[in-house]
C-alpha cells in the first residue's frame, strides 16, 4: 500500500468533521443544561458525573418541563419550556426534539414573539442535524438569523451550527465564514470555553485543506484556553492529537511524538477513572501507532494497533474495529507477512460488511486486490501459492473496488488501484 494513505478514525460529527481518511478530531460541542446554560462537552467530563447520573437527573428534568408544559399559559414563558424541551432531546430524541421545536414555534408566531420564534428554528435545526439531515437544519438556522438579531450568544449559537452543517454538505470556505462569525461573537460576550470549540473547528477546517499552518494557529489558540482552565484535560488530550497530526504532516516528528504521548497519557489516566474515555483512548492509540507506521517503526506501530483493537473490540466499536484491523494488514503487507495482511483485511471485510457503506468495502477490496497481486510477484513465488491464481485473484479484487470507488467518486482509490492494477496487467 503507497505510504500517502492513513487510515485514522473519524469521529461521529456533532458539528462538524467526519472525513474517513482525515486525523481523529473531537468537536467539543456544546451541551444545553436545563437551567438554559451552555458548556463545552468537556465540563461534563470534569463534573465528576457517571454518564448514568447525568442521563437520569436530566431525564427527570426532562420530564418535569413536560408536566409544566402542560397546564403552563400560553405565554412566551411556554415558548421557553418547548425551547429546553427541544435543545434537551436534540442528542437522546430528535423526533420528540422537533415535535417540541414545532409546538414552541406554533406558538412563538401566534405571540409575535421574534427572540422565541428564531430559538425555536434554531432548536429544530438542531435536532435534524443530529439527524442527519444537513440541508434541512440549515435552513432552519438561515431562518433564525434575523429573529435573533438581538441576541450576540444566540447568533453565535446558529453561525456555529451553519458552520457545522456547511463542512457536513462540503462547503469549506461557507463554513469558515460562518464559525469566524461566531468566534468573534463568542470573544466579544468573553464566552472563552464557546471559543475554543470555535477554534478547533477552524483549525479542522484548515487541516482538511492541507493549510498546516493556520490549522495549527486555530489549535493552539483552543489549547491556550483550556490550559488556562487547568481542568480540561479531555479537551487538551484532544487538541494535542490533533496538533499532532498537523505536526506530522508538516515533518516534524520530534513535536509530533511529543503531543501523541501527551494525548495518550492523559486519555490513559481518564480511563482509568471512567470507561467512557477508553473509546478516545484508542483512537488515540491508533493515531500514535499510524505515525510510527509512517516513520517505519513497525513494532511499535502494531503494539500500539494491537492495543486500540483490543479496546475497540471491548467497547463493541466497530468503526474502530474495522479501520485499525485495516492499519494491521498494512503493516504486515510492508513486513511481507502476506499469511496476516490477508487475515486482517478478510476480517476488515467481514467487519465491512456489518458497518455498512460502499466506501469501506471498496478499500478493503482494493487492498486484498493489492496483497494478492504483491503475493503473485514476490520473489519466493510458489510459496504463496500459484502465481497465475494469486494474480488473477488480485486482478479481480482491484477491478471491483475500481467500480465502486468511480460509482463513489472515490478519487483517491481510483488513482491507486488503477496504478496496482496496470502495474499487475
Amino acid at each position: 500500500m503507497q505510504a500517502k494513505r492513513t487510515n485514522r478514525i473519524p469521529n461521529n460529527r456533532q458539528g462538524y468533521f467526519g472525513s474517513g481518511w482525515t486525523a481523529f478530531m473531537v468537536c467539543m460541542g456544546i451541551i444545553c443544561l436545563m437551567d438554559g446554560s451552555f458548556m463545552a462537552s468537556g465540563q461534563a467530563a470534569d463534573s465528576g458525573k457517571s454518564n448514568d447520573s447525568i442521563l437520569v437527573a436530566k431525564g427527570k428534568a426532562i420530564d418535569s418541563l413536560i408536566k409544566v408544559s402542560r397546564t403552563a399559559a400560553e405565554d412566551t414563558k411556554k415558548v421557553n419550556i418547548y425551547y429546553l424541551l427541544a435543545t434537551n432531546y436534540k442528542v437522546s430524541n430528535q423526533d420528540s426534539g422537533i415535535y417540541f421545536g414545532r409546538l414552541g414555534l406554533v406558538l412563538a408566531e401566534k405571540l409575535d414573539f421574534k427572540l422565541g420564534r428564531g430559538r425555536m428554528n434554531l432548536a429544530i435545526g438542531s435536532n435534524l442535524a443530529n439527524e442527519g439531515e444537513p440541508r434541512q437544519a440549515q435552513s432552519y438556522y438561515l431562518k433564525s438569523l434575523d429573529d435573533l438579531q438581538g441576541s450576540s450568544l444566540d447568533l453565535a449559537k446558529v453561525y456555529s451550527s451553519l458552520g457545522g452543517e456547511y463542512a457536513a454538505l462540503g462547503e469549506p470556505d461557507s463554513a469558515l465564514t460562518a464559525h469566524a462569525k461566531a468566534l468573534r461573537l463568542f470573544n466579544d460576550i468573553e464566552d472563552t470555553l464557546a471559543a475554543a470549540k470555535e477554534y478547533t473547528e477552524i483549525g479542522q477546517i484548515y487541516y482538511s485543506k492541507s493549510d498546516y499552518a493556520r490549522a495549527m494557529d486555530n489549535y493552539l489558540n483552543a489549547l491556550k484556553i483550556y490550559e488556562h482552565r487547568q481542568k480540561s484535560e479531555y479537551d487538551i488530550a484532544v487538541l494535542s492529537m490533533n496538533i499532532g497530526a498537523v505536526c506530522a504532516d508538516q515533518s516534524n516528528f520530534v513535536k509530533t511524538r511529543e503531543y501523541y504521548k501527551r494525548a495518550e497519557g492523559i486519555f490513559d489516566k481518564l480511563s482509568k477513572h471512567e470507561n467512557k474515555y477508553l473509546t478516545p483512548f484508542a483512537q488515540c492509540l491508533n493515531n500514535e501507532a499510524n505515525f510510527y507506521k509512517s516513520q517505519n517503526r513497525y513494532d511499535s506501530a502494531l503494539q500500539l494497533f494491537q492495543h486500540s483493537l483490543d479496546i475497540f473490540t471491548e467497547r463493541d466499536y466497530p468503526i474502530g474495529i474495522f479501520t485499525v484491523k485495516l492499519n494491521i494488514g498494512e503493516v504486515y503487507l510492508k513486513l511481507k507477512d502476506f499469511k496476516n495482511a490477508l487475515k486482517y483485511n478478510i476480517d476488515a471485510l467481514e467487519n465491512a460488511k456489518e458497518i455498512g457503506g460502499k466506501e469501506n468495502m471498496a478499500t478493503v477490496l482494493g487492498n486484498l486486490g493489492e496483497i494478492y497481486c504483491a503475493m503473485a510477484f514476490d520473489s519466493s513465488g510458489s510459496k504463496y501459492g500459484n502465481k497465475n491464481e494469486n494474480l488473477k485473484k488480485g486482478v479481480e479484487y482491484l477491478k471491483k473496488s475500481i467500480a465502486m470507488s468511480k460509482e463513489l467518486d472515490i478519487k483517491e482509490n481510483i488513482e491507486e488501484y488503477s496504478l496496482q492494477l496496470s502495474n499487475a496487467c
